[in-house]
Order: C-alpha cells, then structure tokens, then sequence
C-alpha cells in the first residue's frame, strides 16, 4: 500500500520537520519541532483546497523559518509555520506543475513542467526572469550552485550559466531520472536518481566522477551539512552514513581498476526496530545529519511522525536501535482526533489501516460535516441538546408513505399468485410518478422495481415526463449501482442515455456540476480507460484471422497449380521426331467415341419408336 507521506524535509538545522500528507481529497503540511514529543507541542497545519497538490518543498530562511510549498497550479507559496499563514504567494503565470524550488538570500529560483526556469526577487517577490533552452527537457531538479550558475537536472546533469542563459557543461547522468542534488562544496555536488543505489560525486569544472557511494539497496533521499559525511535513506526503511564521502576507498583495488578506487560501502549502517518480542522493523522516512549527530524519523500509523537523535561517532558498524512503538503517547495522541479517543473503546481509528479502494466522490463528507456544523450552532443558540421526539402526526406520515410504497412495489411486481403485468399494461406516467416518489424519499426498493424495466421506449418516456432537478439524483443512483453491480451496467447505460440525451440542456448550467456527478464521471471514466485496449485487442485479433485466411487461400491456390502443373520438360528435339505424345490423338479419339455412341443412341430410339412417349408424356396410341 502506498504511504500517504508525500514529501518531506529538515530545516538546516535539522530543528523542524515538515512533510505533506494526503487526507482525503486534500493535501496538508505539516511542519513538527523535531523535540516535540518531549513536550507534547505541535504546530498548525495548511491544508490545500481540493485538487491542489503539493509539487515541491523546500525551507526558506526569512526572519523566521518558512516554508517553499511548490503547488501543482504553477503558484510558489511562502509559508510560515509558526503563524501558520501564507506570508506571500508568487505565481508563474502559466498554470504548470512546479518541479523543483531552491533559494538563497537574494532570489528564489524554480522550474516548472514544461521546463522553463524563473528567477524571483528574494525581498519584493517580484518575477524578475524566465527562460527556457531548447537542450533541456524534462526538467525533475534544480539547486543554485553559485552566482552565475545552476545545476538543473532530468536523466542528465547540466551546468547552466543564467546570466549568458547557455549550457556550460553535461554531467554523465543516471539511466533513471534524478530526483535529489546536493552541493557538497565550491568543487563538488552529489546526486541521486530514483530506482538506483548510487550517489554520484562529480567535480564540477571538470564534469569527472569523484566518488561512487554505493548503497545495498536503492537511495530514495539522502542529507548532508558538510562536506564530509552523507546520510541516506533507502528504500528499505535503512540508514546508510558515508564517513568521508570525498576520500575513495582503496580495498580491493588495482592499477587497473580505476574504477574501483572511486565506489565506496556504507561506513555505518542503521536500523530502527521496536523494542518487544517481534522486534519488528520500522521504515525510516527521513534523516538528518548535523556533524556527528543525526536525526531519524519515521512514522506511526501512517501520518503520525517519531524521532530519534543519536551521536554516529558512538555506534558500531551494523547498529539497531529499539524504541518502544508507544514511545511518549500520553504526550501527543496519534489518531489526531479533536475530540480525543474513548479508552473504553475496543480499537481506535488508525489511518494506517484505512484501505480505500475507490475513492472520487467526497460530497456527500462534505455535506454531511456542513449538516453537522449547522446542527451544532442550532444547538448553541437555542441550548438544547437533545434531540426531539417524533411526534405521532409523523410516525402516521411514515406509516402511510411506508405502505403506499409497499402497494406500488407489489403493483409493479405483480401478485404472489404468479399475475404479471404485461408491457401494454405500463404506462410511462405511472411509472414517472413512482420514480419521482422513489427519488424525493430515498426509496431504494422502490426505485429498484422502476429499473427493472427494459423497455427502451418506456424507459425515454418516462425521463421525458421526469423533472430536471431530480435527473440529478437518479444520475447519482446509477451511477452508484454501475460501481457495485457490473452485471447491470448494459440495462443501467440506458438510462444514463436518456437522463443524458433529455435533461443535457439543464445540466450544464448548473454550477458545480462535477461536484454532483463525481461519482457518475469516475464510474465512466474507468469504463472508457478499458475501451483503447479492447480496440486494440480487436485489431490484433482482426489481424491474425485476416492472416490466416490469407495463408490459407495461398495453400489452395498452390495445391491446384501443383496439381494442373505438368511436370515434363519440353524437348524439341523429340518434339520433331514425333516421339513426344501431346494427347491431341487422344482428345480426337474420345470424340470419335463420343459421336458413335450418340449415333447408335439415335439407331436404338428410331428402331423402337412405340416405346417412346412424345412431349406430352402420351404415346402414338394414346394420340390415335
């Protein structure tokens, strides 16, 4: 299952921590003190609208600590967790995805989807340039690495002159796109690329390979804060420290072997484990490193962040450290309810073993957290908290609603003797009015016995007879059933035709339309993603019969003209001997033969003309 973490990051300092999560159909940053669970403090949290998603993010250095939050819609937000607002928000104008953000204390620097680069006034905010060079695609990475220049980055590494606006210099790059760079010094900057156990350590004047660390298993971040020691995570949950990342390593190597000097093995390599009988391991998300100390953080059911500080100086090569996996619980509660958990109760909410299978339509939480809210301010004003009874005019409404719904469903279905109603017997405004019924009142079996007509024409009339408004609902009943009862999608696509065909004019101009029909849109966009492969199955299929009738009418042919060929070579020699028989003799003998037998045929009738019967079918006789 895939982690609902998205991205995250230390400060430099390695004092906070901030990371996105996916809740719902919303995305939140969260930015955590990396000591909070000692004191049970946790920050404000930013939550995006629907449909925004966070691209890129990066820390910024203001007065106070800020965050660089790249956004999907081509917006850069500075965001301040302390006051938890958006200090500013600077956009490119161009509605494409933010790749990568990286700055320092004069300008803001990023590029976006479509491989143009911006350059931002640190101070104002202000766009002060953009570009783009037809030699760089698919740009994933960029970091400044002085005045001048910037080290941008798809499956290769580039140097790129921002004031000249050209390309210096190509790095050697990865077989898979790079999706981290780190400036070690003013000589050398490391690399990573996803799916790839290999940070690359490249001179940047010269563009040659200083050092290779190589890691046991493939690098999914890596951190460092000096130009000596690198920590990674990989995608195991494993930390791997690189003491010396710019010395090689000489074991094992020869002369010859140049190679072999630049790669380099994990110095130390750590585990976190939980601290009971399993001693089951936990994924490490994130780490830090400040000198010799660094800091790990995972996370507890699934959203919730831990960390662990410890000195590398003072551990062995191959170390595990155990933490308790309720570690300061009374401190901070995990689930993040507003409300706190109930102790009595058997098992709490955990985001961690929530399995959502499908998940497109989130109106109806939204509607119901707005009911919610209303009814708490009702309460509020009037100071009542109990709800009211049902009173005995409503319990009689019910009742009677109740078996009025029981009448029509047995008129529709017909008696228990085996009476059926015949198709002549529907009639399209009877069933309007039931469908209108089943539709205002939420009557599932009711509308049921409404869908189970297959009738084309019945089924146009009566949608036709419908009212606007409510094609809304029954689109979403449909859609509903199209999601759960496959079997049924060919009878329930008809009436998706017609609500479609009938009520198209009043659907687009209501607002917010995809709101209503979220679920109807997911249901249908699932069903056409099939539609390419099934045409590409048909044409493969098509192609393969076409093939072997073809193979089949060639071996025909071939058969007859094997068979009608003549096998014997000419000789013309022979030929005007007289010895080659060209079977002319033979086709006038047989016609020689054919005309004596017509003629004895004709000597046979004419001796026995009694015998014969005329055109009549009546004989000489017979005729006299």
């Amino acid at each position: 299952m895939a982690s609902p973490i998205v991205k995250s990051c230390f400060n430099g300092d390695g004092q906070y921590f901030c990371y996105v999560s996916v809740e719902l159909d919303k995305q939140r940053v969260s930015v955590v003190p990396t000591g909070s669970f000692d004191t049970g403090m946790e920050l404000p949290s930013l939550f995006l609208d629907a449909g925004i998603k966070v691209t890129s993010l990066s820390w910024f250095d203001l007065d106070i600590q800020c965050v660089l939050v790249g956004l999907s819609n081509g917006e850069i937000w500075i965001y301040s967790p302390l006051s938890n607002e958006i200090v500013v928000k600077m956009s490119t104008a161009n509605g494409n995805a933010i790749n990568s953000t990286d700055s320092d204390e004069s300008y803001i620097w990023c590029c976006d989807s479509q491989d143009i680069i911006y350059k931002f006034d640190a101070k104002t905010y202000v766009l002060v340039q953009k570009f783009k060079l037809e030699s760089l695609v698919d740009l994933n990475e960029l970091i400044i690495f002085d005045d001048s220049h910037l080290l941008v980055a798809s499956h290769s590494i580039y140097l790129v002159n921002h004031v000249e606006k050209s390309v210096e210099l190509t790095y050697p790059g990865h077989i898979q796109p790079v999706i981290q760079m780190k400036k070690l010094n003013d000589q050398f900057f490391v690399s990573a690329a996803t799916s790839d156990r290999f940070l690359n350590i490249y001179d940047v004047k010269t563009g040659d390979t200083k050092s290779i660390l190589v890691a046991n298993s493939d690098i999914t971040s890596f951190q460092n804060t000096n130009d000596k020691d690198i920590i990674a995570i990989t995608e195991d949950g494993t930390a791997e420290l690189f003491k010396d990342a710019l010395v090689a390593s000489d074991a094992g190597a020869s002369k010859k072997r140049s190679r072999v000097k630049k790669s380099k093995q994990a110095s130390k390599i750590i585990q976190v484990v939980r601290k009971d009988a399993s001693k089951s391991k936990l994924i490490l998300a994130d780490a830090h490193l400040n000198q010799s100390k660094a800091s790990l953080v995972w996370f507890v059911n699934a959203t919730v962040p831990r960390f662990y500080q410890l000195n590398t100086d003072e551990i062995p090569t191959d170390f595990q450290v155990e933490v308790d996996s309720n570690l300061n619980q009374k401190n901070f509660n995990e689930s993040r309810s507003l409300f706190g958990n109930d102790i009595a109760a058997a098992k709490t909410y955990r985001e961690g073993n929530a399995t959502i299978t499908s998940g497109d339509n989130y109106r109806h939480v939204t509607e119901a957290i707005k009911e919610w809210e209303q009814d708490l301010q009702e309460k509020e004003k009037t100071g009542d908290d109990d709800d009211q009874e049902e009173t005995l005019q409503e319990r009689l409404e019910a009742s009677n609603f109740s078996n009025l719904s029981t009448k029509l469903s047995k008129h529709l279905k017909g008696t228990q003797d085996g009476d059926k109603m015949t198709k002549s017997a529907i009639v399209a405004g009877t069933v309007t009015t039931i469908l209108s019924q089943a539709l205002q009142s939420n009557d599932h079996s009711l509308l049921e016995t409404v869908l189970n007509n297959r009738d084309e024409r019945v089924i146009r009339d009566t949608i036709l007879r419908l009212k606007a408004p409510l094609a809304i609902i029954l689109l979403e009943r449909l859609a509903e059933r199209i999601a759960r009862q496959t079997h049924r999608q060919g009878a329930l696509n008809i009436w998706v035709k017609w609500c479609l065909i009938i009520h198209g004019g009043y659907l687009v101009q209501i607002p917010n339309l995809m709101s209503s029909l979220a679920s109807l849109h997911s249901t249908l966009k699932r069903r056409s993603e099939l539609l390419p492969r099934l045409l590409a199955i048909e044409a493969r299929l098509n192609n393969v019969v076409i093939s072997q009738s073809k193979n089949e009418i060639v071996e025909e042919v071939t058969v007859e003209f094997d068979e009608d060929e003549d096998d014997v070579e000419y000789n013309e020699e022979l030929d005007d001997a007289g010895l080659i028989d060209d079977g002319e003799e033979e086709e006038e003998s047989d016609e020689e033969e054919e005309e004596e037998e017509v003629v004895e045929e004709v000597d046979e009738n004419d001796l026995n003309p009694s015998d014969q019967d005329n055109e009549d079918g009546y004989s000489d006789v017979e005729i006299e």
